[in-house]
């Protein structure tokens, strides 16, 4: 045992717990357990996966001591240099079927490689085809969200009808000012533009409120969808894709991640188009009264676009490192909760609490860094809804050369008080926007998943009857995707599925 254990380069863990190693020696205990089990038919399915050369190489010399005892080792795997290097006969498996057998030589294996690479050639173009056609982060959640669409299509239709009532109190204000600076003393006069502008402010408060109200059960709605979308998905992929799918990442995506679609989703929908819907009816109005004026209005929104932008630069980028760095932070913190037990048992609290603490550090100083950098979006915050700027001095001007009645600059000056709100509104889903493509970007990298191919019936046949199983390794070859690993100035394809 010491002999395999060192032959593995395993000697000087011989005395851990296996929940304390890495996955690559993990995968050299598995290895060493079943060489060292005696049993005279041996199955190794991807024994070399995480495996760099120089492992590889030595559990390439672990089989062919095993073969000369007479017994027989079975491997199912990808890498051609294992097959190679130990193997003696090979079986190519594709799509469930053999598609031919025979004894392994440098035109056996040339016809393997030639034949994966095809493959991958294909799989590299479907996926170029994918990613043509992939759409916006909405459109996708649109999709996956059937349920929700009657309750979002009527939020719309309520948040679009209260952000119109919502200018009414606005232009009847307008009026009641026009009126006290003209020295109006009748009270019945005041009355009905005073009710009108109450009127329009309750009907908005309640047409908004119901709006957001219906808007968040359809978005429950959706991501109770999307969540069973995935969950019915994970049994249907192979085993290999769920154990390199760590517990961590799994919560972080399924529990996290979609729930923070929530207010997102919720507000997107009807927000979105209702605040565009407003801004455009506010602008037209002021435009139809003095189009001067209302061009003037809009100089100091693009000067704040300009700045909220530069800060903005690269969000997009920013929020997928935030959360890969969370995801890293979280699984240590789940590793390290949930295996305390043996971490203390094996007197590596030290090890494991410095990688915690290394993750959580990092993630702080990142989005402290981040933050520092977004300080500009102040100075859009100021300058952009500060329309007064150009509408003052340019209304008084015109007002004063007589091409501007008193009434009209008036109503100007609240209307444009209210005109760039609903525009910033909109700007301020740009984040979580940016913010939604990244968690969708990972749901869809589960949805989209190869799934476990089930054959039922097997056909083919296994050629070369004169085959004794006794001294022989046998190499079994499938396809599904490909990586690539350089070592002793070797260089090979290793198909990993």
């Amino acid at each position: 045992m010491d002999s395999l254990l060192t032959a593995m380069d395993l000697a000087e863990y011989g005395k851990l717990h296996p929940m304390s190693l890495s996955g690559g020696q993990k995968q050299r205990v598995a290895v060493a357990t079943a060489l060292a089990s005696g049993k005279r038919i041996l199955f190794f399915d991807e024994p070399t996966s995480g495996l760099d050369y120089e492992h590889m190489k030595a559990f390439s010399e672990r089989l062919k001591e095993v073969k000369a005892t007479g017994t027989t080792p079975v491997v199912i795997t990808h890498d051609i240099e294992l097959l190679a290097d130990s193997c003696d006969h090979l079986v190519l498996l594709s799509e469930g079927k053999v598609k031919w057998s025979g004894k392994c030589d440098n035109d056996t294996l040339n016809r393997i490689e030639k034949h994966f690479e095809n493959k991958s050639f294909r799989i590299n173009k479907n996926k170029e085809e994918a990613m043509k056609k992939q759409k916006s982060p909405i459109a996708r959640v649109w999709e996956l969200g059937e349920s929700g669409h009657k309750q979002i299509m009527i939020s719309i239709i309520l948040a679009v009808l209260g952000v119109l009532a919502g200018i009414v109190p606005f232009v009847m204000a307008a009026k009641v000012i026009t009126l006290l600076i003209a020295g109006e003393k009748e009270l019945d006069i005041y009355i009905p533009y005073i009710v009108t502008g109450v009127a329009g402010y309750l009907l908005n408060t309640f047409l908004y409120t119901g709006a957001l109200g219906i808007s968040h059960k359809a978005t429950f709605r959706i991501l109770k969808e999307i969540r069973e979308k995935v969950l019915a998905k994970l049994p249907k992929l192979p085993l290999g894709t769920i154990m390199e799918m760590k517990s961590g990442r799994l919560k972080q995506t399924i529990v996290d991640q979609i729930e923070s679609m929530e207010t997102t989703l919720a507000h997107v929908f009807p927000e979105i188009v209702s605040n565009i819907g407003g801004f455009l009816v506010v602008w037209i109005y002021m435009f139809v009264i003095d189009w001067r004026l209302a061009l003037l209005a809009m100089i100091p929104l693009p000067v704040g676009m300009a700045f909220m932008f530069a800060s903005m630069r690269g969000y997009g980028d920013n929020y997928a490192k935030s959360v890969e760095i969370t995801t890293n932070m979280n699984e240590s913190l789940i590793e390290y909760t949930g295996g305390i037990e043996v971490i203390k048992a094996y007197n590596q609290g030290n090890e494991s609490y410095a990688t915690l603490k290394e993750r959580c550090l990092a993630n702080a100083s990142f989005f402290y860094d981040w933050m520092n950098r977004s300080k500009t979006n102040i100075y859009a915050m100021i300058i952009a809804p500060a329309t007064m700027l150009t509408v003052l001095p340019f209304g008084w001007l015109f007002y004063q050369n007589g091409s501007l009645t008193f009434d009209e600059f008036l109503v100007m000056i609240i209307l444009s008080l209210c005109v760039t709100g609903p525009l910033l509104a909109v700007l301020d889903f740009v984040d979580t926007l940016a913010k939604l493509g990244t968690v969708v970007g990972n749901v869809d990298a589960i949805l989209y998943a190869k799934e476990q191919e089930h054959i039922t019936e097997g056909s083919g046949s296994i050629t070369g009857n004169d085959i004794d199983g006794s001294y022989v390794v046998y190499g079994i070859c499938s396809y599904q995707r490909c990586r690539k690993r350089n070592g002793d100035n070797k260089t090979s394809y290793i198909f990993d599925g």
